[in-house]
């Protein structure tokens, strides 16, 4: 996906979505030169009442230029 505008923070975003449940897996964000800045990806999901649900995100901020991660952190959800 490409931002709307130029005051967006990333310029371009890639998804990754399940095909059966439509639920997003991971997200990789770029910067104007096309570097991938920050990465989020669902680590485990859990089932609830049938459905499935967000239970742990990683979240990384990525050196632009060298791909190496400057920081991780971890979204956790709890029922």
């Amino acid at each position: 996906l490409a931002a709307p505008s130029k005051d967006a923070h990333y310029a371009t975003v890639i998804l990754w979505v399940d095909k059966e449940s439509g639920a997003l897996m991971r997200m990789e964000a770029y910067d104007r030169e096309g570097q991938l800045v920050k990465r989020f990806e669902v680590v485990s999901a859990q089932k609830i009442d049938g459905r499935w649900f967000l239970k742990q995100m990683r979240i990384e901020e990525i050196e632009a230029g060298t791909g190496k991660v400057r920081s991780r952190s971890y979204l956790d959800i709890k029922k």
